[in-house]
């Protein structure tokens, strides 16, 4: 399968395993507000149903902007660099685990970046362990917690040795 075919397969390969996702650029806070904007669009995609409550500031040093997203279920803080237009690693190591942190018995994890499928945006699947399992048997090239992305079967696959 080529990389045309498996982006052709994904919608597929989504509904057949009941997934939910969600895609965004990773290159997006320019000021304050974007962040829980982000967080707002991502929330809606993966979690429709769940209300929210967002607060976001600026950090007492000015250094990051600050989101705190309230659900029925849990408080969770998301963090990123407020000189940097790109998303800082604390906010992906919070968004996956977010399904953790509001107790949804789920997962969220991402697209292989380095298939070639996503440039400079992310792309993160829903469901449940055993879903995301299945869905990676069938073609979905995931990257599962303490994989190096370089050395999995689909970069191999897609991008060669």
């Amino acid at each position: 399968m080529t990389i045309d075919e498996l982006a052709k397969d994904i919608p597929r390969i989504l509904q057949q395993h009941g997934l939910r996702d969600v895609g965004f650029d990773t290159e997006c806070i320019y000021d304050l507000g974007d962040l829980s904007t982000l967080l707002r669009m991502i929330m809606s995609e993966i979690y429709p149903d769940k209300p929210i409550q967002l607060h976001e500031e600026l950090s007492p040093d000015k250094q990051y902007f600050v989101a705190t997203l309230t659900t029925s279920d849990a408080v969770v803080v998301f963090r990123t660099h407020a000189n940097d237009d790109w998303l800082a690693d604390q906010f992906f190591e919070a968004l996956e685990n977010l399904p953790t942190a509001l107790g949804s018995g789920e997962k969220l994890y991402s697209i292989n970046p380095a298939v070639g499928l996503t440039g400079q945006e992310a792309w993160y699947f829903c469901g449940t362990e055993a879903q995301l399992v299945a869905a990676r048997q069938a073609g979905l090239p995931l990257v599962f917690p303490g994989e190096d992305f370089m050395e999995t079967d689909e970069f191999k696959k897609y991008v060669g040795d």
